[in-house]
């Protein structure tokens, strides 16, 4: 699973754009991949923004001394900080992903032809609050570190940009024809978006969307709760010691629980 999301991002665009360019003006059965593509990588944004808060969560279950009176209490604090930190953040990261999925979605549109005429667009409301939203899409690696935001000066205003364009899109008579000169004049944007203000080919993204997935996500709580798992299980087998190496079954009830925890990661 940590290798499919970092990449999503990426291959969406990389399909949907390709596409897009060559189908300027006409329909191709082409355009059905997109839109498998671009209904993947929702899922996909979806599932990040909200098990980023239950990563968080699950992480909290092993943590403490196991066995000990004051283990729950031990806890405590880092479910605070879930609550206070990782709640606030799969809501903002949902907010942020939505700019690229709606694009998608505009641009595919427009492509197959179907924009219903005489219908209104509410893209400028859904949008009105995505700058506070990016500027303030910060996260903190544990209770007592200082939060930092992932969104460069750069990277808010391609999004806010990218916003505007959708704003935009429908309020003018865009046809398909002129699809291709859309894509091409928003790509800076996109690219910034996606990737980060200064990424260069062959180097990892140092921001924008691939951050929260890499930064956040990957490498932050999935790795988290993977070594909080192992920890705890470790340190439960130890207090068990001799107990466990005379009872296999009981030895083989703990590896089970370990692997299950696992799993969800």
């Amino acid at each position: 699973m940590k290798q499919i999301f970092p990449n999503a991002h990426k291959s969406i665009m990389l399909i949907a754009v390709s596409i897009l360019l060559s189908s300027c003006g006409r329909n191709i059965p082409s355009l059905k991949a997109v839109e498998s593509a671009l209904e993947n990588f929702n899922g996909s944004a979806e599932f990040i923004s909200e098990d980023m808060y239950e990563s968080c969560i699950r992480a909290t279950q092993f943590a403490g001394t196991p066995a000990s009176p004051t283990v729950f209490t031990q806890r405590l604090p880092l479910e605070e900080f879930c609550h206070g930190n990782f709640k606030r953040v799969s809501t903002q990261t949902r907010t942020v992903n939505k700019v690229l999925i709606d694009y998608m979605t505009a641009l595919v549109m427009i492509a197959n032809g179907e924009r219903e005429k005489g219908k209104k667009n509410s893209f400028d409301e859904s949008y009105k609050n995505l700058e506070d939203s990016l500027v303030n899409l910060k996260f903190s690696t544990s209770p007592t570190s200082t939060p930092r935001a992932l969104f460069k000066e750069k990277e808010v205003k391609a999004g806010v940009a990218i916003a505007k364009f959708l704003t935009n899109l429908f309020t003018q008579e865009l046809r398909r024809n002129k699809l291709k000169q859309a894509i091409l004049c928003t790509d800076s944007n996109i690219q910034i978006y996606i990737k980060g203000e200064s990424a260069t080919e062959g180097q990892p993204e140092p921001g924008g969307l691939i951050a929260i997935s890499n930064k956040v996500y990957v490498d932050g709580l999935l790795v988290q709760e993977e070594l909080r798992i192992r920890k705890y299980f470790s340190e439960y087998i130890t207090l068990l010691g001799d107990d466990l190496r005379k009872n296999p079954l009981d030895f083989i009830a703990v590896e089970e629980k370990y692997n299950n925890a696992m799993k969800s990661v």
